[in-house]
């Protein structure tokens, strides 16, 4: 298997696991919000934010390193799944512990501390579940994780929907959430048996080792590149409340939809530009260029179709009445949209080139910065505000990503073509928005048409055409399969 073939098998998997897991803490949480209002979602958007907040903190980057040695090394030698299991364990217990103290501090009623409780567990199988999922990645047999996620997340989303027709409390949907994980970490369980079955769930604490250099800057760099966008839902929650963190978080969610797109071309790109960067630096300037051109034309048409069309979508999916205040957020996350797809090319160049201590002092500047200006922020300015810092740090996180890559690969960014097509896309969006008074989704859908068509006859590259069509080929050919 050659190694384009292998980028798009691999892509296709990763978007059947990033869809599934989309589908459960994303679109899941529109009917959430839309059943149960501001203030009780917001108590549970909280508690899910705190969780995951502890999860990258239990995770910290060791599935990553179980990935790389197991493939770098062609299997489980010197033990090291054990050893790193090792470290899960204790991450998992003082994660588990960390979050129930950090709760104590928020003002929660006595039914919501159970939720953290049960979150607590939703923690430990998480992230249990992204540590044995880098076995699967080790060995590239990607279908062993998309088929645990299926089975977590389809349940999940049909017992939900279930519970939501029974109108049961929303603390039965919380056991359903910690009940999932615990069903799709059983289903790795069995995976990883047939993928080695010399891989023993015992713990060698030998493994402390691992946690230095490399691994360690990878760990808190993914810490931190997580707080510097969520740390604000954690301020919302302090400063102003569940009625606040549920306006807010019901447009994260709406945001995180998009934001599959740039995962899946980082897990899929990730391998081949590290080993371009080592065979030939005009390869890995030349596919990371494209990785940012595609996404860049992913984002234009996204980011102004939340902005012009913000107080439908909010109308469509939650209901003006409960979350009118999450119309103008909605149109600064249109703008983060834009700024986050536009880093992604340069930040994973800076990865696979070796600078990732360079990410982590970015990101750790930038959390401290998001939590300077909220402080001062949030308390007058409530949720716009938190909305408003959110871009200005992103911003400066994607500058200094930027500047901070060799020049040829900034030429694709700072260039004629670029300005043009953002600036055609914008007239083209705001006359669709002030003369053509169809339904919103018709408007949606004739802006997506036209756009499509422009930028793929004028925009594109023939070689970037060529890769979109086997891509399109390769995919149809693997669902049939």
């Amino acid at each position: 298997m050659n190694n384009l073939t292998k980028i798009k098998q691999n892509a296709f998997y990763t978007l059947i696991t990033i869809s599934t897991r989309l589908l459960a803490n994303v679109i899941l949480f529109w009917l959430l919000a839309r059943f149960y209002g501001p203030k009780l979602f917001g108590q549970f958007a909280f508690v899910h934010t705190l969780a995951t907040t502890f999860i990258v903190f239990a995770d910290f980057g060791l599935d990553v390193l179980l990935t790389t040695n197991i493939a770098s090394k062609k299997g489980n030698k010197d033990k090291i799944f054990e050893k790193l299991f090792a470290l899960k364990i204790l991450l998992l217990f003082c994660g588990f512990l960390l979050m129930q103290v950090v709760a104590m501090n928020f003002n929660l009623s006595e039914k919501f501390r159970w939720l953290t409780l049960i979150f607590g567990f939703y923690l430990v199988f998480t992230s249990l579940n992204n540590f044995f999922v880098g076995v699967f990645r080790g060995y590239e047999v990607f279908h062993y994780e998309a088929r645990a996620s299926l089975v977590a997340n389809l349940t999940l989303v049909l017992l939900t929907i279930i519970f939501l027709i029974l109108r049961l409390e929303i603390i039965y949907v919380a056991l359903l959430f910690a009940f999932t994980r615990i069903l799709g970490t059983l289903v790795s369980i069995q995976g990883i048996n047939k993928v080695d079955p010399q891989i023993r769930l015992i713990p060698d604490f030998s493994g402390v080792k691992f946690l230095k250099g490399k691994a360690m800057v990878f760990g808190f760099h993914l810490i931190f590149s997580y707080l510097f966008f969520q740390v604000d839902t954690l301020l919302l929650a302090k400063l102003k409340g569940d009625f606040s963190v549920g306006i807010y978080q019901a447009v994260f969610k709406l945001v995180m939809l998009p934001l599959v797109i740039p995962d899946i071309l980082t897990f899929s790109l990730m391998p081949s530009l590290s080993r371009y960067y080592s065979e030939n630096k005009k390869d890995w300037v030349k596919l990371a260029s494209s990785m940012g051109r595609i996404l860049f034309v992913f984002a234009l048409p996204i980011s102004l179709i939340m902005i012009l069309y913000s107080n439908e979508l909010i109308s469509f999916i939650y209901g003006i009445e409960n979350y009118s205040l999450a119309v103008d957020v909605l149109k600064v996350f249109g703008l983060i949209i834009l700024v986050r797809f536009s880093l992604e090319p340069f930040a994973l160049m800076l990865t696979t080139s070796n600078r990732q201590s360079l990410r982590l002092i970015t990101v750790v500047f930038a959390t401290l910065l998001n939590i300077i200006l909220n402080l001062y922020v949030i308390p007058k300015y409530d949720v716009i505000g938190a909305s408003i810092v959110s871009l200005f740090v992103n911003t400066f996180v994607g500058l200094v990503y930027i500047l901070s890559n060799p020049g040829e690969t900034q030429k694709w960014f700072f260039n004629f073509r670029n300005i043009l097509v953002l600036f055609l896309i914008s007239i083209m969006g705001v006359i669709f928005y002030l003369y053509f008074k169809f339904n919103f989704v018709i408007e949606i859908s004739l802006i997506l048409l036209v756009y499509v068509f422009s930028i793929y006859k004028f925009y594109l590259l023939d070689f970037e055409k060529d890769l979109i069509k086997q891509s399109f080929r390769k995919f149809e050919s693997l669902i049939k399969e």
